[in-house]
């Protein structure tokens, strides 16, 4: 996809203008800007082993840098699950809605969070991602999204 460069007002970094266009490193870029969804994984068992002054000090970090990428238009939304002990799961089959506590399998991995940002391309999504601080304890899948209303 084609895009131009166009200078932005006073910007030197990954934001939105006061147009709310997308700029980095001062330039307005005119460009479709998707979204994706950055999925947090944890290797159930080892994050059981991380000290709680770790993570304390880990939530502080992640804080920090949710509001960095919040305050520059790029972070939409970001929030922390419970362990999958909380979670249920629902099905239907045959009209039958059926509800069962836990998780549906053994895990080895469980989906700690998500993040759903705004970026050009995957290339800059990756770059925003990895500068997440939640990759010294999990992985992060980044996955494009679109609304299913208008393929977008």
């Amino acid at each position: 996809m084609p895009f131009a460069l166009r200078p932005a007002s006073r910007s030197r970094s990954w934001g939105r203008s006061k147009s709310g266009r997308s700029t980095i490193f001062g330039s307005t870029i005119e460009r479709a800007v998707m979204k994706y969804l950055c999925q947090i994984w944890f290797d159930t068992e080892k994050s059981k082993l991380v000290p709680q002054e770790e993570w304390d000090v880990l939530t502080q970090e992640c804080i920090a840098s949710d509001d960095h990428w919040r305050d520059r238009g790029v972070l939409q939304a970001a929030l922390a699950l419970q362990a999958p002990e909380a979670a249920v799961t629902l099905r239907v089959r045959q009209g039958i809605t059926t509800a069962t506590d836990g998780p549906f399998a053994e895990i080895k991995e469980h989906l700690g969070g998500f993040v759903l940002i705004e970026a050009a391309d995957m290339e800059k999504a990756k770059a925003v991602v990895s500068t997440f601080p939640i990759l010294k304890y999990a992985s992060v899948e980044i996955r494009p999204a679109y609304s299913i209303k208008d393929g977008r």
